[in-house]
């Protein structure tokens, strides 16, 4: 089995920032991991979200909602490179 999670996108709700944004992730092989994400906004602001392995279970596409009211400037799957994905190049979104 691989890995190879993948941001396959950013939307904000509504297109306005304010309302916050979904971060689109997908699971792109059989391999299933935790999800560890970070989120930099625009005033260099960090979050980290960790979700379990069973965010998989039923479906290789999962939607995070960020909660942040300001635009995102990055968004970074396994920011401290500890899983092994096969491919590290679709793992980061910058605006």
């Amino acid at each position: 089995y691989r890995l190879d999670q993948a941001i396959t996108g950013v939307a904000y709700v509504n297109n306005d920032p304010s309302k916050g944004a979904d971060i689109y992730i997908r699971n792109l092989e059989e391999a299933a991991m935790p999800l560890v994400v970070e989120i930099v906004t625009a005033s260099g602001k960090k979050e980290r979200r960790e979700l379990p392995v069973e965010i998989w279970e039923y479906d290789p596409q999962y939607v995070l909602a960020s909660g942040t009211t300001e635009p995102i400037q990055r968004v970074v799957i396994d920011p401290d490179n500890v899983y092994p994905d096969v491919n590290r190049g679709n793992n980061k979104w910058e605006r």
